[in-house]
């Protein structure tokens, strides 16, 4: 199912009616810990959230399966798929 959201109606939105649609998309688009290739082939992490350069990706705080830090650098060759 593909939801689709316009940026004005999202801002506009109740807290209820985002909390709402973070559930819907956790269920429809399903939630995942790591980086991906979505269905277009971009670099994605989470709940369809697009990482389209290196620096969107190193702004976040990914653990490796230890949960300890991972390494910065072992991003940009992930990033350059």
């Amino acid at each position: 199912m593909f939801i689709e959201v316009s940026l004005m109606n999202l801002f506009m939105a109740s807290a209820a009616e985002k909390t709402k649609l973070r559930a819907k998309m956790d269920k429809y688009e399903g939630k995942v810990s790591h980086m991906y290739l979505d269905s277009k082939g971009l670099v994605t992490v989470g709940v369809g959230h697009l990482l389209k350069d290196l620096a969107s990706a190193q702004k976040l705080n990914f653990k490796k399966i230890n949960n300890m830090p991972a390494s910065k650098s072992k991003l940009k060759p992930i990033m350059m798929l």
